[in-house]
């Protein structure tokens, strides 16, 4: 059960990852350029998705019940910001 939802997070944080670092992270350029972004609303961006890791790496550290319940919720959140 442990080794399925390790497998399952560590599929999902790829995806995440990937969709993240490929897709949305060459269009930050163009945002600027185009006047959609400043740097520094580009930078908060940036700081706010670190956080979002660390509070996920920090729920993921305390979580005794519900696990797979968050992890379900956690690749629904992830799947409706990135839609």
């Amino acid at each position: 059960m442990a080794l399925r939802i390790a497998l399952s997070g560590f599929v999902v944080l790829v995806v995440a990852m990937g969709i993240g670092r490929f897709a949305f992270t060459p269009q930050v350029p163009l945002m600027i350029t185009a006047g959609q972004l400043t740097l520094t609303s580009a930078g908060l961006v940036a700081a706010m998705n670190y956080l979002g890791y660390l509070v996920g790496a920090w729920d993921a550290m305390r979580a005794h019940r519900f696990v797979e319940g968050r992890l379900y919720l956690g690749v629904s959140g992830a799947v409706a910001i990135t839609l």
